[in-house]
């Protein structure tokens, strides 16, 4: 405007220093010697647009800001500190009762500082932080249809502001791990009930776990079919698992061997899983009951203290996060930890030997006197050797006579055996620890309901080590990744033969199909057929060599490596790469036997 006002004036337009101006070209009367110079409204810079009202650019913005409501669940560092003897329906009411649980409302525009300060505020007490102490904690997600809970991977100068925080909570939580410890006092009142938080033994763990914070993974994904509710206790489960061991690692076995004689040791680790099978299975030291097993009397056994050796070996088992003995009967288990063979819970299947338990089961079936005096007839080879059994049995005292039967077969006449075990696992301070986290039971006791590694424990475990996004290899691996999960299913589902029928396959191989499972894989890869308490170190990957002249999968079990070549065979729709597979878990030798 200021242009146009001067060119109307007479006086020539101000010149501009943009590029809007366009010039126009001097007009000259043929009349007439002067010059006379005429400006067109071209040449005046044109006005900027108008900016906005600002009410209404507001009214935009705020049409884009979302408040949420959330329970905030905070997992405290030391999970294991909430107390070895929760359940996992429990943890959750557990975890509120000691303040761990709260509510935030945040919206999208919140900044990090803003988001940390709630937070903070909201678990101030349960942490005992004065009122100027930050309190420092990490983000978790939960991956929606995967059901898994994980530590978000971002990079280190990542803002957790609320557009960001609230991409990561699930439908009704937002999950946080406590970057520090609980005070003991606070936990021991509010969720122990009769754990000793103050042991020295425990004291040294936690200091040493403090002092090994950055190696401690909480769970990078923890696949587990169960709803959302329930992924946080069987997270929670995980961790008490890992930093139970992870401290008893640190803490003594690292003190009494040298980097060199550690490090040999986890390279033969992978042989772990197959010395269970042989303590349990091929040592003679045990015999399997419907419970689990129990040891078996041998007297060169006791001789040679071999009861003890064994002893020794499933502590460093244990110690080393081999794939754990879990395959005691729970009655064993109980007098391990208590000593006391009186104050142990006992049932018929207990026992091993076949007919000793189904004469103690028929007595304790009995319903009726006749059926009693039938049932008790069958126990004259041996009831009148053992002095203190209720004479004569009757309905009144028939439980104590089953009781006693099975304590004095199954625990008095082993003693010495059970004594030499349990001093063998009090090497590397395994038993007292044990004793002071019952929770930790977990590595010995027979599990109640088989945990057989599946199809998607593996798949979720090999992670894939992709060629770069864009590359003209990379579509060739993600096929070889799908091929690679189905022959996972099939095997999960026994359809391996039903896929290899056109070939002539020889009897071995036919045997071979038809005790193949998912931990066959996994054991190949890894060298343990199922996933140890403190999870697998290094990290299990599936690789890519892409090379026409091989074929048949390769394993690398001192760096759980599974490499798969890619090549026009193993691209083929047909049965090839399934084939390959096969031939090579077979060919595996002791790894890939299960």
């Amino acid at each position: 405007m200021a242009g146009v006002r001067a060119a109307l004036q007479g006086a020539g337009p101000p010149v501009p220093s943009t590029s809007l101006m366009v010039s126009t070209p001097v007009v000259r009367t043929g009349t007439s010697s002067s010059a006379t110079t005429v400006t067109s409204l071209r040449s005046v810079p044109l006005p900027s647009f108008p900016r906005r009202n600002g009410a209404r650019s507001g009214y935009l913005n705020q049409r884009n800001v979302k408040t949420y409501t959330k329970e905030v669940v905070c997992l405290p560092f030391f999970t294991r500190v909430i107390g070895s003897s929760l359940y996992p329906e429990e943890t959750l009411t557990k975890l509120a009762q000691a303040g761990f649980v709260g509510k935030i409302s945040f919206s999208t525009e919140w900044s990090e500082d803003q988001l940390r300060n709630e937070i903070t505020a909201i678990f101030r007490g349960a942490f005992g932080l004065s009122e100027h102490q930050s309190f420092p904690f990490q983000f978790l997600s939960t991956i929606k249809g995967c059901k898994k809970l994980m530590k978000p991977r971002v990079t280190s100068n990542f803002p957790w502001g609320g557009k960001e925080v609230a991409s990561v909570c699930s439908s009704t939580c937002l999950y946080i791990m406590a970057g520090m410890e609980v005070p003991a006092q606070n936990v021991c009142v509010e969720l122990s009930d009769d754990s000793d938080f103050e042991s020295p033994v425990l004291q040294t763990a936690e200091r040493t776990a403090r002092q090994n914070e950055a190696t401690i993974h909480f769970a990078d994904f923890i696949p587990i079919d169960v709803e959302e509710d329930e992924a946080i206790d069987e997270a929670i489960r995980r961790s008490l698992l890992e930093e139970s061991v992870q401290s008893l690692q640190d803490s003594r076995f690292a003190k009494t061997l040298s980097k060199e004689e550690i490090t040999g040791i986890v390279k033969a680790h992978k042989l772990f899983r197959l010395l269970v099978k042989a303590i349990y299975k091929e040592s003679g030291a045990f015999e399997e009951s419907p419970n689990g097993f129990i040891l078996r009397m041998n007297i060169a056994h006791v001789q040679n203290r071999v009861y003890r050796t064994v002893g020794q070996m499933m502590s460093t088992i244990i110690v080393q996060g081999g794939e754990p003995p879990v395959l005691l009967s729970p009655l064993v288990v109980d007098y391990l930890l208590t000593g006391n063979i009186f104050h142990v819970n006992v049932t018929p299947d207990d026992v091993a030997d076949m007919e000793l338990r189904e004469a103690l089961n028929k007595v304790d079936q009995a319903a009726t006197k006749d059926e009693l005096e039938q049932a008790v007839e069958s126990c004259d080879a041996w009831r009148y050797q053992i002095e203190g059994l209720p004479n004569p049995v009757s309905m009144d005292n028939k439980d104590a006579f089953v009781q006693n039967a099975i304590l004095f077969h199954v625990l008095i006449q082993r003693q010495s055996c059970y004594d030499q075990l349990v001093e063998g696992l009090k090497y590397y301070e395994v038993l007292p620890l044990l004793k002071e986290n019952p929770g930790m039971r977990v590595l010995l006791d027979m599990p109640k309901q088989p945990s057989d590694v599946t199809a998607g424990i593996v798949a979720a475990l090999l992670k894939p080590n992709y060629s770069v996004l864009g590359s003209n290899r990379r579509p060739r691996e993600e096929m070889m990744v799908v091929k690679f999960r189905e022959f996972l299913h099939c095997v999960q589902e026994k359809e391996i033969g039903e896929r290899l029928n056109a070939r002539n396959l020889t009897e071995a191989e036919s045997a071979f199909i038809l005790t193949l499972n998912p931990g066959h894989i996994l054991a190949f890869a890894t060298g343990s057929s199922k996933v140890p308490a403190i999870g697998f170190v290094p990290t299990p990957k599936l690789t890519f060599v892409h090379d026409d002249t091989k074929h048949l999968p390769l394993a690398h079990t001192c760096s759980n490596e599974l490499q798969i070549f890619v090549n026009k065979n193993n691209l083929a729709d047909d049965d090839e790469f399934d084939y390959h597979f096969l031939v090579a878990l077979m060919n595996g030798a002791i790894f890939s036997a299960v």
